[in-house]
C-alpha cells in the first residue's frame, strides 16, 4: 500500500468536511421488462398467419427444421450459451464453486453413470421423454418461480396449474422431438390428453385470476398460460419451429436478464474475480461480460471441439466415439445447469443477495 509523506500536522476535519462513500448502483429487475419479453408470443403467432395467408403455409410449415437449435446462428444467441452462462457465473466465483462443490461432485457422478451405464440398455425413446422432461420442467419452473413474485400468490392452485402446464409440455416435447412419430392409435390419444390437459390449464388459470390482486400479475399468469397453450397449437397446426422458438426465447431473455443483473450488481463495483476484473479495466461495464463469454465459448465448442476431440481422443481410443464431444460437453453442462439452478437463485442462496425486483 502507498503512503503518503506529510511535512506538517494537517488540521483535524470534521465529520461535514468527509465525503460519503457512495455506494455503487445497483440494477433493478423490472417485472415491466420481464412481460415485455412475452411480446414474443404475438409475434410468433403472427408469424404463423402471415405464412398461411401469404406463403401458401410452406416455408415456417415445411421448408424449416423441427427446431431452431438446427441453426448453428441460433445456437449462437439462445439455448447452449444461457446454459453456460449459468455455468460461468458458478465457475468463476469462488464463493459460490466452496458453497457447492459437494453437490456438483455428486450430481456428475450420477451423470456419468445414469447416461454412461444407461447407455448400454435404456432405450433411445426413453432417455428422449427423460430429457425431455427435466427440459420442460426447468423451462417451466423458470418462469412459475418469477411469475411467484410477479403475482404474489402461493397457493396449491397456482402449483397445480404450473404443474399442469410442465405436464403437456413435456408430452408436447417427446411429440415434436421424436423422430419415430406415433401410430394413428397412439396419436389420436396424445392428441385427446393435450386437449383435456389444456382445457385444465385454462380453468386453472382462470382460478389463479381470480386470486391474483394486482394487474402485472395477472397478465404474466395469463402470458405464461398463453405461451404454453400456443406451443400446442402450433404443433396441431404442423408448426413444430415456432412451437419450439417462443417458449425458448422467452425462457433464455428471462434467465439473461437475472445473470446480467447479478453480475452488475456483484462485479459493478469492485470486481471479485480475474474474468470480470480484466473486463474492468476496458472501462465498458460488465453487463455484456457473461453474455458474450457464453456466446465465445459456445462458437469454439461448435466449431473446434468435435475436430479436436477426433484428432487427440480417436487415435487414443483407437474407435470414434459413439457421441460427439460437443454433445457430451454440452449435454453435461445442459444437465448440471437444470440441477444447480434449482437450489442456486433460491431465497437465502449468495446468488439471491446480489439481485433486486421491482414492480
Amino acid at each position: 500500500m502507498e503512503q503518503t509523506v506529510i511535512d506538517r500536522p494537517a488540521p483535524p476535519m470534521s465529520q461535514a468536511d468527509v465525503a460519503p462513500a457512495r455506494p455503487a448502483a445497483r440494477v433493478t429487475i423490472s417485472a415491466r421488462f420481464l412481460l415485455a419479453i412475452y411480446a414474443i408470443v404475438p409475434i410468433c403467432t403472427l408469424v404463423m398467419l402471415w405464412d398461411k395467408l401469404f406463403g401458401n403455409g410452406t416455408f415456417f410449415r415445411e421448408d424449416l427444421p423441427t427446431s431452431p437449435e438446427s441453426f448453428f446462428v441460433f445456437q449462437l444467441a439462445f439455448g447452449t450459451p444461457h446454459i453456460i452462462a449459468s455455468a460461468v457465473i458458478l465457475a468463476t466465483n469462488g464463493e459460490y464453486m466452496r458453497a457447492y462443490w459437494p453437490r456438483l461432485l455428486l450430481f456428475s457422478l450420477f451423470l456419468l453413470l445414469f447416461f454412461g451405464v444407461g447407455s448400454l440398455f435404456i432405450p433411445y425413446d426413453v432417455f428422449l421423454a427423460i430429457v425431455g422432461a427435466a427440459t420442460v420442467l426447468h423451462v417451466i419452473k423458470q418462469q412459475v418461480g418469477v411469475g411467484k413474485g410477479i403475482c404474489r400468490l402461493a397457493s396449491w392452485v397456482y402449483d397445480a396449474w404450473g404443474w399442469t402446464m410442465i405436464v403437456f409440455g413435456s408430452i408436447l416435447y417427446y411429440a415434436v422431438y421424436s423422430s419415430r412419430g406415433f401410430s394413428p392409435t397412439v396419436a389420436t390419444w396424445v392428441n385427446c390428453i393435450l386437449i383435456a390437459l389444456a382445457l385444465l390449464i385454462f380453468a386453472l388459470t382462470v382460478a389463479c385470476h381470480c386470486r391474483i390482486t394486482t394487474a402485472k400479475g395477472r397478465l404474466y399468469l395469463w402470458a405464461n398460460a398463453i405461451m404454453t397453450l400456443q406451443s400446442g397449437l402450433f404443433y396441431a397446426a404442423d408448426y413444430s419451429f415456432l412451437a419450439i422458438l417462443g417458449p425458448r426465447l422467452v425462457h433464455d431473455l428471462t434467465a439473461f436478464t437475472f445473470y446480467v443483473a447479478h453480475d452488475v450488481n456483484r462485479h459493478g463495483a469492485t470486481p471479485r474475480n480475474l474474468l470480470y476484473g480484466a473486463a474492468s479495466k476496458l472501462r465498458l461495464g460488465v453487463f455484456w461480460v457473461c453474455p458474450m463469454v457464453a456466446i465465445a465459448l459456445t462458437f469454439l465448442i461448435g466449431r473446434y471441439l468435435d475436430p479436436f476431440a477426433e484428432l487427440v481422443i480417436t487415435p487414443v481410443l483407437g474407435f470414434a466415439p459413439t457421441y460427439s464431444a460437443s454433445f457430451v460437453v454440452v449435454g453435461y453442462l445442459g444437465m448440471m445447469h437444470y440441477y444447480t439452478e434449482v437450489f442456486t437463485w433460491k431465497h437465502g442462496s449468495p446468488y439471491r443477495q446480489h439481485l433486486a425486483m421491482s414492480a
